[in-house]
């Protein structure tokens, strides 16, 4: 694994990402979508499996457990 993936934990990032979407919301926003990258890519499946947003695009996303993860849309 990527040693920087390493440093980076969700405890970190995922607090930013849940004030901006706060944030967003009460400014009257109603949807959204997510775009994600590699390490990007498991917050844009966390936020789809919790509803949060509307659509995502990923490409070469890390940190997925297959097909663990991925059976939650079967």
């Amino acid at each position: 694994m990527d040693s920087a993936l390493l440093r980076v934990e969700p405890k970190q990032t995922r607090p930013t990402i849940d004030k901006v979407i706060t944030a967003l919301t009460e400014q009257g926003v109603t949807h959204f979508t997510a775009t994600g990258y590699c390490f990007g890519g498991r917050y844009c499946f966390d936020l789809a499996f919790e509803n949060v947003v509307d659509v995502v695009a990923v490409s070469h996303p890390s940190l997925l457990k297959t097909p663990e993860d991925l059976e939650v849309y079967n």
